[in-house]
């Protein structure tokens, strides 16, 4: 688990994070070993098993047994009153180290382990010792760990047109996220898209339709958000850009312009249904895929020296993979493919951008789903895709 290149290469951006990455986790554990070390074990034999590497003595089962006491810890820890800063960041930790095993094993309760992780976030900032620190985000160690759970939280409640645990606004935008680069204030305007999908959701057509004043008010809170993401333009510090690589800093100016395009085609899709202004919905589909099969294209010539897109992990060979945390615009670009064709070619990226050998039923949960998201509109041309999420089969992103 303390290898780079074995492991913490596997879950980030790039090789500039690895060392704060190594050092946090070798803190927190130092910090709390009573509660850390089994959901430490837990992911390290279960990411040993998922890549084929051979452990002597090592019984998978044990694993399960580690991932069962973590997350005791984790409610023990959340249910302690007061909550003092130092239980929460230990719980963020434990709640990290959790999902990164349901994801490695099943990915079927992740989401569920983040809402309630971020929960006792939300709770410690409304309790009385949070008076002293004036406002959310105002923790570093805590605003680090945070920032994937929340990432997580909202792209899952935005396809399932959910309102994430709160709205997390980052007080230094001039941090590199290791999971998410310079997209965290992004992630502001995210919740105000999934707020207002929840409120069109919950209203039904006729009633927009016969109340002129709510479909409006709903319509100028979506342009006014539409537009905070249009002149949206997130920039890498100098002091960043001066320690990393160039293919780091373009993987990262990348993935910002991904998820900027996915959130612009999410407010679209939220005012035309299927079959509706389709032209400019597949304008940013094909944009959004071309992006993301720029990145894996741009990261096997860089690891290989071939170029070409970039094949699933491989723990034998030499090139290194890295984690762009790109399915959740892979998921909204992918359901405006219309051509059977073309859907064959990107189901078959499926893998390569939720990798199927580190996370094999995430993987192979991600492209049941879109399969099932293609079918449905096919019967219903006229639907608005994420009215049919709850009717599917599961499914996670992170």
């Amino acid at each position: 688990m303390f290898h780079k290149q074995t492991f913490i290469h596997r879950f980030i951006l790039g090789p500039s994070f690895a060392d704060t990455i190594m050092r946090g986790l070798a803190t927190s554990l130092f910090s709390s070993p009573d509660l850390l070390l089994n959901v430490y074990l837990a992911c390290s034999g279960r990411f040993a098993s998922t890549i084929k590497l051979y452990l002597v003595g090592h019984n998978a089962d044990i694993d399960y047994t580690n991932s069962a006491r973590a997350v005791q810890a984790l409610r023990t820890t959340g249910s302690r009153i007061p909550l003092q800063e130092a239980d929460l960041i230990t719980a963020v930790v434990l709640g990290l180290g959790i999902i990164t095993f349901d994801l490695l094993a099943s990915g079927l309760h992740a989401h569920s382990i983040c809402r309630f992780t971020i929960g006792l976030a939300e709770h410690f900032y409304q309790s009385e010792q949070s008076e002293n620190i004036g406002h959310r985000g105002s923790i570093p160690e805590l605003d680090f760990n945070l920032s994937p759970l929340l990432f997580m939280d909202t792209v899952n409640c935005i396809v399932r047109r959910q309102v994430p645990v709160f709205r997390f606004q980052p007080q230094d935008e001039e941090v590199v996220d290791r999971y998410i680069g310079i997209c965290s204030s992004l992630l502001p305007y995210l919740f105000d898209i999934c707020s207002i999908s929840h409120k069109l959701a919950a209203s039904s057509t006729a009633e927009r339709d016969s109340d002129v004043a709510i479909g409006s008010a709903i319509k100028e809170r979506l342009h006014t958000v539409e537009y905070a993401i249009l002149s949206w333009k997130p920039s890498i510090p100098n002091s960043f850009a001066v320690s990393s690589t160039a293919q780091e800093l373009e993987v990262i100016k990348t993935q910002a312009r991904v998820h900027q395009c996915v959130a612009l085609l999410v407010i679209h899709r939220l005012q035309f249904p299927n079959g509706v202004q389709d032209d400019m919905a597949r304008e940013l589909s094909t944009m959004i895929l071309a992006n993301i099969a720029n990145i894996y294209r741009g990261t096997q010539t860089a690891a290989t020296g071939r170029s070409g897109v970039a094949d699933e992990f491989d723990h034998s060979k030499n090139g290194v993979t890295f984690e762009y945390r790109l399915g959740f615009a892979f998921l909204v670009a992918a359901v405006e493919v219309r051509d059977p064709q073309e859907r064959n070619e990107v189901l078959g990226q499926v893998p390569v951008v939720v990798c199927s050998k580190m996370y094999p039923n995430v993987s192979e949960m991600l492209g049941q789903f879109l399969v099932y998201i293609w079918q449905a509109q096919d019967r219903n041309r006229s639907a608005y895709w994420f009215d049919m999420v709850s009717d599917g089969p599961p499914f996670v992103l992170f």
